[in-house]
């Protein structure tokens, strides 16, 4: 009985686990971020309750952040709910970034059931757009 309750337990889990985003972490290393980022990375540390990854950057502590949200099966709802919490910095419209994408304090992209959230604050204002975006599509693209 044991070991009938196991296997049907086990068989609900696995199909949830595929539905999820893997740890960005193991998917976007620290070399593919400094390639983007063009500043040394320290190191990556997994987001503890999310599959997210913040990303050391330079030597003064500071980081950049890659997220998945957790969308609870519904990302375009959680999309615009984050868009609404960016109107007061008037977020501007990222074409080639998922199915959408919005960027202002941070860059927020959804690609089809997945919210992505990329926190570039540490880098230097004068790229931190379009290094976004690159960092962006790279999670996105490793993340099919």
């Amino acid at each position: 009985m044991k070991t009938r309750l196991l296997i049907l337990a086990a068989a609900c889990v696995v199909p949830l686990a595929h539905s999820q985003p893997a740890n960005l972490c193991a998917l976007v290393t620290s070399a593919d971020v400094q390639a983007i980022v063009k500043e040394p990375v320290t190191g990556a540390q997994p987001l503890k309750y999310t599959r997210g990854c913040r990303y050391g950057i330079g030597t003064h502590g500071d980081s950049v952040t890659l997220n998945f949200l957790n969308t609870a099966g519904d990302a375009k709802a959680e999309y615009e709910g984050q868009k609404r919490l960016q109107a007061s910095v008037k977020p501007q419209a990222v074409a080639g970034v998922g199915d959408e994408a919005i960027f202002g304090l941070v860059l927020i992209a959804r690609k089809g059931e997945r919210v992505l959230v990329v926190e570039p604050q540490a880098l230097p204002e004068t790229r931190r757009r379009e290094r976004a975006i690159a960092l962006a599509r790279l999670a996105l693209e490793k993340n099919q």
